[in-house]
């Protein structure tokens, strides 16, 4: 039996942040609304987030992820994940009630795990290469990665 004391989550916040931006807004597809993390393997997690024209899949070598679960951040929680000058970045945790925290910076008032069922996202991947099919990219979409990469290389500067 699990121990109530351990988190169901626990992983870079910023990175979160970055999935974040490709997760869904719209109603219809609830369960896109929010990051999708699963352990990893062999070490930390992947944090996978969709809404349905772009996908993004990060992994995590930090984290731990006792099992799937999808979890939605309000603006606050998102603004939360924003790394402070002053100290390493935050990490995001999140209970066995659903309650998630950034150490220091917010709290959830309500659990922020999505009830729902994640799309299978490895069937989405191209295994092996894309043959002859035309492919075809929208300028806004592309312009989303640039951001969420300059989050990404925030160490690298």
């Amino acid at each position: 039996m699990a121990d109530k004391t351990d988190n169901l989550l626990e992983c870079d916040a910023n990175l979160f942040r970055a999935a974040y931006m490709c997760a869904a807004i719209e109603e219809t597809r609830y369960y896109l609304r929010g990051v999708h993390v699963e352990p990893h393997p062999r070490n930390g997690a992947v944090l996978v987030a969709t809404d349905g024209h772009r996908m993004i899949v990060i992994h995590d070598e930090t984290a731990k992820c006792k099992k799937p679960l999808i979890v939605r951040l309000d603006s606050r929680g998102i603004a939360a994940c924003v790394p402070r000058k002053t100290h390493q970045g935050p990490r995001l945790i999140v209970d066995h009630a659903g309650i998630a925290k950034v150490p220091g910076g917010w709290l959830a008032a309500a659990s922020c795990l999505v009830d729902g069922v994640y799309p299978d996202w490895l069937k989405v991947l191209p295994t092996n290469g894309l043959g002859n099919v035309p492919t075809s990219l929208n300028g806004r979409l592309v312009s989303d990665f640039s951001r969420i990469a300059a989050i990404l290389q925030r160490d690298k500067a």
